[in-house]
């Protein structure tokens, strides 16, 4: 696994059209068997970050037209672990 960038900021976090509000992500964008996968946190307020856990559909829109389809694989107090689950923008 080779890491070949990181995407970082503040951006919205989306579930289908709902707009959950602001989260601050970073993402390490890695090659993984010929795939480029990314891992990494968004943080923001517990209850709209709760909400997209427990959804399907999640998308962080990372501001013009870059946005990410995301899994959340975990959640507490700090935050949430991510996966992408799409194409990576700019990668």
């Amino acid at each position: 696994m080779t890491q070949i960038g990181t995407l970082s900021g503040r951006g919205q976090l989306h579930v289908g059209d709902d707009d959950l509000g602001e989260v601050q992500y970073s993402i390490d964008v890695l090659v993984e068997r010929n795939m480029k996968v990314g891992r990494g946190w968004v943080r923001g307020d517990y209850d709209p970050l709760n909400k997209a856990f427990t959804s399907d559909n999640v998308t962080l829109h990372m501001g013009g037209d870059r946005a990410v389809k995301i899994i959340i694989k975990s959640l507490n107090n700090d935050g949430a672990l991510i996966l992408t689950s799409g194409a990576i923008p700019g990668y």
